[in-house]
Order: C-alpha cells, then sequence, then structure tokens
C-alpha cells in the first residue's frame, strides 16, 4: 500500500484536481485538511464506507412526529450524512460527522451522545419508516478527533422516549 505521505500526496492532486473542475471553490478547498481526510479513510469509518453494500449521503427526510402535551403533530426535517446499507442483512447504520472541538473533554463519547442521542434518534426513526429496516448503529465520526463514536441504542431509545 501506499505510505501516509503518498496517500496525503494523492489527496492533494485530487482537491487540486476538484478546484480545476470547479466542484470545489478556493474557500473549500482551504478548509479541508488533507492529514485529517487522509486519517478518516484509514480509520474503521473509512473502511465501512468503501465497503457498503450501498451508502446513501445527504439523505434528506421529513418526519411528523406526535409528542407528549402536544395536540398537533410536529414536523421535523433534516439532512442524515450518512446511511450505510445491508440489504441482504436488512439493516441500515447511520453515520453523521461532528466537528465539535473535542480534543480537551475527558469523556467525548459522554459529551456526544448527551448533544446528539436525539437527533440520531431521529435520523433513525426517519431511516425506519422511510426504508422499512432496522438502524443497528447510531455513530458519529469525530472531526476533531479523527475518531467514530457508537451511541448505544438504549441512549437513543431514552433521547426519542423524552419526547
Amino acid at each position: 500500500g501506499l505510505s501516509p505521505e503518498e496517500k496525503e500526496g494523492c489527496l492533494a492532486d485530487l482537491l487540486q484536481s476538484l478546484l480545476e473542475s470547479e466542484i470545489l471553490s478556493d474557500e473549500q478547498k482551504n478548509v479541508v485538511s488533507i492529514i485529517d481526510l487522509r486519517k478518516l479513510l484509514d480509520s474503521a469509518t473509512g473502511r465501512r464506507l468503501f465497503k457498503a453494500e450501498e451508502l446513501r449521503r445527504e439523505v434528506p427526510f421529513t418526519l411528523s412526529l406526535s409528542l407528549k402535551n402536544q395536540k398537533e403533530p410536529v414536523l421535523v426535517q433534516g439532512i442524515i450524512d450518512a446511511v450505510v446499507l445491508s440489504l441482504s442483512a436488512q439493516k441500515a447504520d447511520i453515520l453523521d460527522f461532528k466537528t465539535d472541538n473535542l480534543s480537551l473533554d475527558a469523556q467525548p463519547e459522554v459529551t456526544l451522545a448527551k448533544r446528539y442521542s436525539l437527533q440520531l434518534g431521529l435520523y433513525a426513526r426517519a431511516v425506519e419508516r422511510l426504508l422499512k429496516i432496522p438502524v443497528k448503529k447510531h455513530l458519529i465520526y469525530s472531526t476533531s478527533l479523527n475518531q467514530e463514536f457508537e451511541i448505544p441504542s438504549e441512549v437513543i431509545k431514552a433521547a426519542l422516549d423524552s419526547l
């Protein structure tokens, strides 16, 4: 395989090509860290994305929810960063990328779960209603830590039950 430096060179060439093709703007290219991008591609998350039977990115949804103490249903709209589908296993995983700076956080997985378990739960509910398959994993990739975190299903369920 390629060394990390060789991979970063290939990524730099790709970004330059995207810039020249006007797919990326100068501003967009300048905020991309080639090292962080390489770390993502080399990570378990990157491998998950590459090996997916089917990958859906930027999945828009609208969800109607009945909330406690609300007479009328509430509409929730959003965009799911990535849905990793395994149609043969009849399951889906959802993946959300977060840019929160967690470098000084002693328990980043706890912080991410507190902040985003309801959001991931709504995403899971939308995927299950739309695609009629269960969501098995609720994943967050922290770009500041270059690390994937799985939010446990019971935490997701508790967040949804709070509605």
